[in-house]
């Protein structure tokens, strides 16, 4: 049989694993598969750091699916997380290594691009934009043709985390308001 000691490090290893999966849940978006909301504002971090010295521009890219609500409402929430598996999937096949894709909030995502200034950061959001709209997603119930608006910017030295997503959502906001399925550049005057 196992000697007490064995034991004891079983129960110990099993607690470590615990705690490791509760730590992932924090900055993990389960369904997506991508870091959260609190996950994101820690890659972030450095990167507004390093915005606070002259050299190469960090974009920020938020897109958000037009009418997600819609999807779970009539589809089910089963198939909403199926898409947002989807898109999250699609979009990590447009990003370089050193990209990061997190979900905010419902189908609402944010792209970090370092060393990446705006113009590249719009080419890259265009390519998302593209991918989204011209493969239908398949769920038990039905394809489902999706597509996202996205807002660009880029990182400046006096941002906050607040103010930086601010600027990027009002940019995607703006693409809704001019028809969805589109890449808003934010207005470089924006706070």
């Amino acid at each position: 049989g196992f000697t007490e000691s064995q034991l004891g490090l079983g129960v110990l290893l099993e607690r470590k694993r615990r705690q490791a999966e509760l730590a992932r849940r924090e900055t993990v978006d389960t369904v997506a598969d991508v870091p959260n909301r609190r996950g994101f504002f820690a890659m972030l971090a450095p990167w507004m750091a390093l915005a606070r010295r002259p050299g190469l521009p960090t974009a920020l890219v938020v897109l958000d699916l037009d009418g997600f609500k819609r999807v779970n409402d009539g589809y089910g929430h089963p198939a909403g997380d199926v898409v947002l598996r989807h898109v999250a999937a699609l979009c990590k096949r447009q990003l370089r290594d050193s990209d990061q894709l997190a979900r905010l909030v419902g189908g609402e995502f944010a792209l970090l691009l370092p060393r990446t200034g705006a113009v590249e950061a719009a080419l890259v959001a265009e390519r998302m934009r593209a991918a989204i709209e011209t493969t239908p997603v398949k769920t038990e119930r039905a394809m489902i043709s999706m597509t996202a608006s996205f807002g660009v910017t880029t990182i400046r030295a006096d941002d906050s985390n607040a103010i930086l997503l601010q600027r990027a959502s009002e940019a995607m906001r703006a693409a809704k308001a001019a028809g969805r399925n589109r890449v808003m550049q934010a207005e470089e005057g924006a706070v």
